[in-house]
């Protein structure tokens, strides 16, 4: 968390500011989800990435 962010976050538990507290936590949930969402896509993409191209289809030789 940046300083700002912290320093919001005491002046409203020194307010007792419930309202204001419980909209900045589901805000941060939020976030955590978009970031959640985003690692589990870019662990994805690495795992697609690092899978061999597959094979080019094998035809039996007519002899």
């Amino acid at each position: 968390m940046d300083p700002a962010t912290i320093a919001t976050f005491r002046e409203l538990l020194r307010q007792q500011d419930d309202g204001a507290l419980h909209a900045m936590l589901a805000a941060g949930e939020a976030r955590m989800r978009e970031l959640d969402q985003l690692i589990h896509a870019l662990i994805d993409e690495i795992a697609r990435r690092q899978q061999p191209p597959p094979s080019p289809p094998h035809f039996p030789s007519s002899n």
